[in-house]
């Protein structure tokens, strides 16, 4: 049996009027009036994490250890076998989306401990655009 609509009963309290919720969450409230956002530069946080690594990471990692991490982590990503990477095709068509992309940004800065454009995988869209940008900036430090 189908209850009437009536017999529904709202929650609300009734001493409380019902104004619509300006925050797309419902349980969102506004910040407080005094509350101000700190803005540090991604360079500044990550300086004295540059600081200690070792430089021994550019000289070991040839041209070959990168690609190979490269093909690795992609492939990781799209749950497939490295060997179904293929190094010169694009990685948008092969399925690396925004998200992979920009987790990849941060797997590259934790493995290389360089830093890297949140843009890396479109500036240079395939593995091996992406290995000799990495290698050419460890050669760098």
């Amino acid at each position: 049996m189908r209850a009437s609509t009536s017999a529904v009963r709202s929650y609300r309290s009734p001493d409380v009027k019902a104004y619509p919720n300006p925050y797309p969450y419902p349980d969102q409230k506004p910040l407080p009036t005094n509350f101000h956002t700190l803005h540090i530069s991604r360079s500044l946080l990550m300086s004295d994490l540059t600081t200690d690594i070792s430089t021994d990471v550019s000289t070991a990692a040839t041209v070959e250890t990168v690609r190979t991490w490269l093909t690795e982590r992609v492939a990781y990503f799209l749950d497939v076998t490295p060997q179904d990477i293929a190094h010169d095709g694009l990685l948008v068509e092969i399925g690396l989306d925004s998200v992979y992309a920009l987790t990849l940004c941060g797997d590259v800065e934790d493995e290389y401990g360089i830093l890297v454009e949140a843009t890396l995988a479109w500036d240079h869209p395939t593995i091996d655009a992406l290995t000799a940008h990495i290698h050419s900036e460890l050669g760098a430090r």
